[in-house]
């Protein structure tokens, strides 16, 4: 089927003078240069930058999350985040920061330890008041929070859910759908909670230590962090909720496994797609419905983004501190040599991964091994240890016991291939129904 083109006219006077008055900005050449940019995502990260050192990736991620709050036809639940990292990481910052950049003051909620019975009652007798179009940051949450039915309701696509509060029974109604950013150092989230929100993590590495303080010895020096340019802050204010569609779609869904996940998971990929076409909507035609037509940078925008959120080929995600028990894990088989060496990996008791992980509690570290075992990043089996020996008469004796062990299982990165290849691909090795479209970068993709 043809897919009728609309040109789009590029216009902010045509933006409307409600949403101008209430947010305080009018379009000025300088906030219609901005939307107009094809690096406009850039320049949000380069905003932020100016008071975050370095944490592109992060930026990127958690700045093209937060347009997904003007996406009318997706899933807002693609766009939940968790920032997830020690405590003394910045991660409290720097998503304060992006969000400050990205998203409308009005538009935008920050919260710091907040109880699952607040959150119930938050807004519920203002029947004017939606979460739609907002951003919602909740920091420093609790185990309590992230295991609440009232939190599972905020991160889902429910509107409804029937709860226990204080030993009474009452009715949850959330008036709209917002995006959620969390952020946690110690909690664990639960499985449920997993599939609900994606994970970044951030530059732990000592190599960022050395650029904040060099920044922060900076910054000392001119007394005050350096304000956002209020012309960028204006174009954001400007966007408008859209609808949007992807004429080249069904081209890239073969890339994505058939694991049940997936089913979710490729919803999201789509939907980040849909955020980067919100965010360039003054650079977009429209069809004959007046939807919003994807094109290829916007792929191309979410294909970075969904790569750095993709631990693992089969997509299931993992907290910072899971990651690093497998990184020690991994440590332990690199520390094996000798003949031992010929398997790839090894079993290793609990007690001997412990002793690696003293950045985890004892409780949290089981608990956290757990949780590899059921989304299959290790594999847990038994392992005879010595608990006792002595010496007699020149005999040695030894105790041994079984002890639970775990092995870590093989897993490939996920990278989805860049528009170029997509391109290649389409006809002959991907879909094999649908004719070549324009493989042009610049160029909206035509598709029969």
């Amino acid at each position: 089927m043809q897919i009728m083109v609309v040109k789009m006219e590029l216009n902010l006077e045509q933006i409307q003078r409600e949403e101008e008055r209430r947010n305080g900005y009018v379009s000025t050449p300088e906030i219609e240069n901005i939307l107009k940019n094809p690096n406009i995502l850039e320049l949000g990260i380069k905003e932020v930058q100016k008071n975050v050192v370095g944490e592109e990736d992060t930026i990127s991620v958690m700045g093209l999350c937060t347009c997904g709050r003007l996406v009318q036809n997706s899933d807002r639940t693609s766009y939940n985040l968790m920032p997830n990292d020690d405590s003394g990481t910045g991660k409290d910052y720097i998503t304060k920061q992006v969000c400050q950049v990205f998203v409308p003051s009005h538009r935008l909620e920050i919260l710091s330890r907040i109880s699952a019975h607040v959150l119930t009652y938050w807004h519920s007798e203002d029947e004017a008041y939606s979460f739609d179009e907002r951003v919602i940051v909740l920091i420093d949450v609790s185990q309590d929070l992230l295991d609440s039915t009232t939190l599972k309701t905020y991160l889902s696509n429910e509107q409804k859910a029937v709860i226990l509060d204080k030993q009474k029974v009452r009715e949850l109604i959330i008036r709209g759908k917002p995006v959620i950013f969390i952020t946690t150092a110690h909690s664990i989230p639960n499985d449920e909670f997993l599939r609900r929100i994606n994970i970044i993590n951030l530059d732990a590495s000592s190599e960022q230590t050395k650029r904040i303080k060099s920044h922060k010895a900076k910054l000392s020096i001119k007394g005050k962090e350096q304000s956002i340019d209020s012309n960028f802050r204006g174009a954001m204010a400007l966007l408008n909720p859209i609808k949007v569609c992807i004429p080249f779609a069904e081209k890239i869904e073969n890339y994505f496994p058939d694991s049940t996940i997936t089913r979710t998971r490729f919803g999201t990929f789509l939907d980040f797609i849909r955020a980067s076409t919100a965010l360039h909507q003054y650079q977009r035609e429209k069809n004959d419905e007046g939807l919003f037509i994807a094109t290829s940078q916007d792929y191309e925008i979410a294909r970075n983004v969904f790569n750095k959120l993709s631990q693992s080929s089969d997509l299931i995600p993992i907290t910072k501190n899971q990651s690093r028990i497998c990184q020690e894990i991994q440590k332990l088989d690199d520390s094996v040599v000798g003949a031992q060496k010929n398997l790839q990996h090894y079993l290793w008791s609990g007690g001997e991964i412990e002793n690696k992980c003293s950045f985890i509690t004892h409780k949290n570290f089981y608990a956290n091994l757990g949780k590899l075992v059921n989304e299959k990043y290790l594999e847990k089996g038994e392992k005879s240890i010595v608990v006792s020996s002595s010496e007699e008469e020149g005999n040695k004796r030894e105790v041994k016991r079984n002890v639970g062990a775990y092995r870590l299982i093989e897993k490939n990165a996920f990278n989805l291939p860049d528009w170029n290849q997509i391109s290649k691909n389409d006809t002959n090795d991907t879909n094999d129904t649908h004719d070549t479209h324009n493989t042009d970068d610049t160029q909206t993709p035509s598709v029969s």
